[in-house]
């Protein structure tokens, strides 16, 4: 149904504004990423949601071919490795903060979800429901997050393959553990 021309309205305005609203309801996802980090504040890098949503200046849509490919996506975003590539990547002029540009997005490295075998995108989407509703701490507590360290060692373990000696007390142990520290995560 077309919408009427606003009181005071030129037509060809209210044409190239339904033509503007049209665009950007295509970029509705489930998907979306979080532009300005607070590391000591917030605990994601990126969130699903139950259904489409059009993103924001902070909160960027990632629109990927489906559902199961942007959970996917979201839930290694979240490990401990997904978190350590926003946060290298990021500007961090401000202490405890970090943002990635639209820019910049699409140069982010992460993991190539379009990659992933049938089953692993199927493991890596199952994931992502199983931890949907946990609480994680903020990134700045990641070495003492007992739920980020389940999301790491069942993705790595159930969704890439990797061996269990990488996650319970191996090289992601430490690498949280640093990341901790780090002065530009912690503020």
């Amino acid at each position: 149904m077309a919408q009427p021309a606003r009181h005071g309205e030129q037509a060809g305005k209210s044409t190239l504004r339904r033509s503007k609203d049209r665009s950007h309801c295509r970029t509705a996802s489930f998907l979306h990423f979080n532009r300005d980090f607070r590391f000591n504040s917030q605990s994601t890098s990126m969130q699903c949601t139950p259904r489409r949503t059009i993103g924001g200046r902070a909160w960027l849509s990632l629109k990927l071919k489906n559902k199961e490919q942007e959970k996917a996506l979201a839930a290694w975003g979240n490990t401990s490795l997904g978190l350590l590539l926003y946060w290298w990547h990021a500007n961090k002029q401000q202490s405890g903060r970090g943002s990635i540009g639209k820019a910049a997005l699409q140069g982010l490295p992460t993991l190539d979800v379009r990659a992933l075998t049938p089953a692993q995108l199927k493991a890596a989407s199952k994931i992502f429901d199983d931890f949907s509703g946990t609480p994680l701490l903020t990134f700045s507590e990641i070495h003492s997050d007992s739920e980020r360290q389940k999301l790491d060692a069942e993705f790595m373990t159930r969704a890439l393959g990797l061996p269990k000696a990488l996650c319970a007390h191996g090289a992601l142990s430490l690498l949280r553990k640093k990341l901790s520290l780090e002065p530009s995560i912690s503020g």
